[in-house]
């Protein structure tokens, strides 16, 4: 499980972060720009985010001592848990660059990417037309794993 929870934090970070300094807040309010819609789902999203990156950087920085994982992986259920959030949302944030890939007449480069969430963050938001597989997508993740944080 630590394992997924890894490759799936590598994932988001090569997707949506750039440089080294502060990789933990580029990971949390890039992830929730992109997939929120409204403030109440990006704040749930930020959390989630908080939690797997912590998480995250208990397993690289500090050993993996057990203890701390397990206390830090309760704040999502539990380390199979979090295992599955941190793969189910890399793949929400998969869906939705290929959604956003696919709406532009002009393939976005990564680094076009990241200008566009860095000025949604500014800005208020993606303006993107809706998609139905997209909003399930996310409603499923929300049910399964958001419920928790109220």
């Amino acid at each position: 499980f630590r394992d997924i929870i890894l490759e799936a934090a590598i994932g988001i970070e090569a997707f949506l972060c750039e440089g080294s300094s502060d990789v933990s807040l580029q990971f949390r309010l890039n992830t929730s720009w992109l997939l929120g819609e409204s403030y109440e789902e990006r704040q749930k999203i930020e959390r989630v985010c908080r939690h797997l990156y912590d998480l995250r950087s208990k397993i690289v920085h500090r050993g993996g001592k057990k203890k701390e994982i397990e206390r830090i992986a309760k704040k999502l259920g539990d380390i199979p848990k979090a295992s599955k959030i941190a793969l189910d949302l890399f793949r929400l944030i998969i869906l939705r660059v290929l959604i956003i890939k696919k709406q532009t007449i002009e393939v976005p480069t990564e680094k076009t990417l990241r200008q566009q969430i860095r000025q949604a963050r500014l800005g208020g938001g993606l303006d993107l037309p809706p998609n139905s597989f997209f909003k399930e997508a996310k409603t499923a993740f929300f049910k399964a794993y958001c419920s928790f944080l109220g």
